[in-house]
């Protein structure tokens, strides 16, 4: 761990701890900075995601289960029950 010494607006540090319920300031630069990594992390994987499925990557699995496209799969005026059923 290194000791760095640095401005920080006071006014945003309070919200930023505010927000993470932090105590200290080195606490919620600390929490700033994790949520930064997990929120970087997150937009990769989606960006990861989005390019397999552009390239077809999930056809395969859709075939399997067309439910997952969120796209209505019955016929119009049907709900799956068995006709005569009570």
């Amino acid at each position: 761990m290194s000791k760095t010494h640095i401005d920080i607006d006071d006014d945003l540090l309070a919200q930023v701890a505010a927000i993470t319920g932090t105590t200290t300031k080195r606490d919620t630069v600390e929490a700033a900075l994790r949520t930064t990594l997990r929120q970087e992390r997150r937009r990769a994987a989606a960006e990861r995601l989005i390019t397999r499925g552009e390239s077809g990557y999930f056809a395969p699995l859709l075939q399997e289960h067309p439910e997952a496209t969120g796209e209505d799969t019955e016929a119009p005026g049907t709900d799956g029950r068995t006709q005569g059923a009570a």
